[in-house]
């Protein structure tokens, strides 16, 4: 903590200023470190950790994927799941998501009514009192969506053959 107590202790008394103070006063100095070492723990709230889980089980319309919360940051964690789209997906933009809960540790969401034969991007997320952080982008392209094949029932059935169709 020593290097943030230095930038914190001189961005808040230039040093000119310092060399004005009287340092004789009893508890003047105490007084101030206890105030940058305030400064410097209270202002800085660190966010979840969270990392995205690759992407499996992809098919034409589907895929599985996850994260894992491996720290909390200062706060709990009270919402993770994951978000995707076609762009940079994210809370904000609403294009898609999932939340699983709430605190640390690995979680798995299925991923349903994607469109066939579409690239996609998925991230983790994981929010608590002090912001929401997002997981390592995975890539994915869903399957080209299956051949549907209709057959006409045959008809003018003879002891030669018969006559179908199907589109």
């Amino acid at each position: 903590k020593i290097p943030d107590f230095q930038y914190t202790f001189i961005n808040i008394l230039p040093i000119q200023n310092m060399k004005k103070l009287n340092w004789s006063v009893p508890g003047l100095f105490i007084l101030i470190v206890t105030f940058v070492l305030f400064l410097g723990t209270s202002c800085k709230k660190e966010t979840p950790v969270v990392i995205t889980l690759a992407v499996t089980n992809i098919t034409h319309e589907s895929a599985v994927s996850g994260g894992n919360v491996t720290d909390e940051g200062d706060g709990s964690v009270v919402s993770r799941g994951i978000v995707w789209g076609e762009n940079d997906p994210s809370l904000e933009s609403n294009d898609g998501f999932i939340s699983m809960g709430s605190g640390a540790g690995m979680f798995s969401c299925d991923i349903t009514n994607l469109k066939p034969y579409t690239e996609y991007m998925v991230k983790s997320f994981a929010s608590s009192e002090y912001g929401t952080s997002y997981g390592n982008p995975q890539s994915f392209k869903t399957l080209a969506s299956l051949a549907s094949i209709e057959t006409v029932t045959p008809y003018e059935i003879s002891s030669e053959g018969a006559k179908t169709g199907g589109t």
